[in-house]
């Protein structure tokens, strides 16, 4: 059954950090067509109808739901599937609201590993022996290694928005970066992990885990709880689980709809 916008909002504050991106995506400006909403006893369907692409996320393993979705005005081939809780059925279905589903470079597509929100029981982790956490500092950039990683953090670093945070793993010898994790604040409540990243040669050191422990550590005495998000690795997922995030939705299959 397709539902209002005022319908789905009362559904989805329910439980915030369940929906909290697609709450989010309700103030975005962009989109042409505006979010449509499915909801069936199995779950909801969020149809985001923008420029570039449409997308469906159903967010219930439930037949009827991909059905009814499928069928809205504003899918098309290459329109973009998102299954966020399952497959219905246990499979990837052939056809759905008159369009035919085909899987994306022929194969199962996995882009996400489940999506993680605030900590059950919050995991403690100190840094390993020889290094600190600290937030970062404008000086830090001119001893970033010349790595794509870390090149890539100092061109974004400049549109950061106000309430944004990021952390810095450093050596305490001579204080070379060893990782960083920037968060920004989402909606009233949250800070959302934007990115998470260790130097390849320093990974498996415990210097991640540190990082999210100084994170969600420095949320809570802000008053807001800390929101990992989705998890682009299965190692990503792990590190996660291990650190105590709660898994709200497994691994995301994305598809293609084609006539």
């Amino acid at each position: 059954m397709r539902i209002g916008t005022a319908q789905a909002l009362a559904d989805m504050t329910r439980d915030p950090e369940r929906w909290l991106y697609t709450l989010s995506d309700l103030a975005d400006p962009i989109r042409r067509g505006g979010l449509s909403f499915y909801r069936t006893a199995g779950g909801m369907a969020v149809i985001s109808d923008y420029d570039e692409e449409t997308a469906v996320r159903l967010y219930g393993a439930d037949p009827e739901l991909l059905e009814e979705a499928a069928s809205d005005h504003a899918v098309s081939p290459g329109t973009r599937f998102c299954f966020c809780a399952g497959l219905p059925e246990g499979k990837i279905p052939e056809t759905a609201g008159g369009h035919r589903l085909t899987e994306r470079a022929g194969s199962r597509t996995l882009e996400r590993y489940g999506l993680f929100g605030a900590p059950a029981v919050p995991v403690r982790a100190d840094p390993p022996a020889g290094f600190a956490v600290r937030e970062l500092r404008e000086a830090d950039r001119a001893a970033f290694p010349e790595t794509e990683g870390w090149r890539k953090l100092d061109k974004q670093l400049d549109s950061r928005a106000p309430g944004d945070r990021l952390w810095l793993a450093v050596e305490n010898g001579d204080g070379t970066p060893a990782g960083y994790l920037w968060c920004a604040e989402a909606g009233r409540a949250w800070y959302d992990i934007v990115n998470l990243f260790v130097s390849p040669d320093m990974r498996r050191r415990g210097i991640g885990k540190a990082l999210i422990s100084r994170y969600a550590e420095e949320a809570r005495i802000r008053g807001r709880r800390p929101y990992y998000g989705w998890a682009l690795s299965p190692e990503s997922a792990a590190l996660a689980r291990f650190m105590g995030f709660r898994n709200i939705y497994g691994e995301t299959v994305s598809l293609w709809a084609a006539d």
